[in-house]
């Protein structure tokens, strides 16, 4: 039986295997839910690179089109070859015939250089312009329709000791026919909205005390204002405040809008240093509220909305109540044997995105079961996993 992987929570339901990849070398990045039977899966398959001096890891890029039950391959380099390698790529969707696909980053050992933006009309891929000179990572997007779609790039990263990040960042608008920048008023990681006269960008800011601070900006459909969040201190008064950053934010429906991150005091030192402390806030129509955060790691982890007024983390689920219940993983895949031997019992479930299907109480996670260890033992499938009713 498949156990939760949370320690400590009362175990609710588990996530469900909906696709495995055949290739035991493979991972799926990004999920884009358009509605309960058409959605959108990218992923990755390691390959090899003969070069002059040895063989180089690379990968090549797979599409599949997802229906909610069954993902089926979709050869998409034929309508656009740029799409066949591809770096990390962000998918989005405001609907079956408006989604959109951004890759600009390309990892060492990739095959093919040229990054790609594009988007699916309903009956198949085109490339739509990149933004001028850009060449930064992209970090999140919001598509609320063919003419209003907002892109997050550059360096995603947090600091090192003793260094801030930039104070102001831009954010691109596409508005049918060409991308314009935006000035935001702080450095951003992540954006969501209702429409496209309210979005939300949340990461950090610079302060006198600590290195970095919360920050969320809101878009009312004519400009950019900063809205202000808690501050977070460590109890005991002597300690340097290094940083507080929010990474992810959701603008839901249903459960109205959150945003989470950390809170933390990693020097680069060896020590007894404070634990980290997970950030989860939401916003009550007139502030930022803190709450109390599932007892697991946020930092840079995914959230969705579970459709009832709560939340679904790869670990755990925040029920609108707020009680918080331990996600069990799938059940167990079969190793390299094609049996399920004692060293494949040290196999995990990573989620690299997870998506609420709209007009659902059903998410959609993409990411890989792999499980560590002699080479021999070794596999990692690319999958798609379900939670909740649809």
């Amino acid at each position: 039986m498949p156990a939760s992987p949370s320690a400590g929570l009362p175990e609710g339901d588990s996530w469900r295997s909906a696709y495995v990849s055949e290739s035991d070398d493979a991972e799926i990045r990004d999920v884009a839910a358009a509605f309960a039977t058409e959605g959108w899966v990218i992923g990755r398959d390691r390959i090899h690179v003969s070069t002059a001096i040895e063989k180089a890891p690379g990968y090549s890029t797979f599409f599949l089109r997802y229906d909610g039950k069954k993902g089926r391959d979709y050869d998409a380099a034929a309508e656009l070859p740029k799409l066949a390698t591809l770096g990390l790529t962000v998918l989005e969707a405001s609907g079956p015939d408006n989604v959109w696909l951004f890759s600009t980053d390309l990892p060492l050992g990739t095959l093919g250089t040229d990054p790609a933006f594009a988007r699916w009309d309903g009956k198949r891929w085109r490339e739509v312009p990149l933004p001028p000179s850009m060449t930064d990572k992209v970090k999140d997007a919001a598509v609320f329709a063919p003419d209003d779609v907002w892109l997050l790039a550059g360096e995603q990263r947090r600091p090192p000791p003793g260094h801030r990040l930039a104070s102001e960042q831009a954010v691109w608008h596409w508005d049918g026919s060409r991308w314009t920048s935006v000035p935001l008023p702080a450095q951003a990681e992540a954006i969501d909205g209702r429409s496209g006269d309210d979005i939300w960008a949340v990461g950090n800011a610079p302060d006198d005390v600590e290195l970095t601070k919360l920050a969320a900006m809101h878009y009312d459909g004519h400009s950019w204002r900063l809205a202000e969040t808690p501050r977070y201190r460590f109890t005991d008064p002597s300690l340097y405040e290094p940083q507080a950053d929010l990474d992810e934010v959701l603008v839901s429906g249903t459960g109205g809008v959150w945003a989470t991150g950390q809170h933390t005091f990693d020097q680069g030192d060896e020590g007894n240093e404070p634990d980290d402390e997970a950030i989860l806030l939401r916003w009550d129509s007139s502030r930022w509220v803190k709450e109390a955060a599932p007892d697991v790691s946020l930092c840079c982890v995914p959230v969705a909305s579970d459709g009832a007024g709560g939340l679904v983390f790869g670990e755990a689920q925040r029920t609108a109540e707020g009680k918080v219940i331990g996600i069990g993983r799938p059940p167990y895949l079969p190793g390299r044997t094609g049996k399920v031997t004692e060293a494949d019992r040290r196999q995990r479930l990573l989620l690299h995105e997870i998506e609420r299907v709209p007009g659902t109480q059903q998410v959609w996670g993409v990411g890989y079961i792999g499980s560590g260890g002699a080479d021999e033992e070794n596999f990692y499938h690319g999958v798609v996993v379900t939670y909740g009713s649809s």
